[in-house]
């Protein structure tokens, strides 16, 4: 589950993930929203549990 910034409803929604890499301290996953079909990169810190959104 995903908040999509391009949705922006303040709900979160499915994504389907493309691909993901993963290291020691992130994890980096190429995704799609499932409402607005719009694909992104989610980048989640490990340490601090932080989601960064690229849209």
């Amino acid at each position: 589950m995903i908040d999509c910034p391009i949705c922006n409803d303040g709900k979160k929604h499915r994504g389907i993930i493309i691909k993901k890499r993963e290291s020691e301290d992130r994890v980096i996953m190429e995704v799609e929203c499932e409402d607005c079909r719009e694909r992104g990169t989610v980048k989640v810190f490990k340490f601090g549990g932080v989601e960064v959104y690229d849209f």
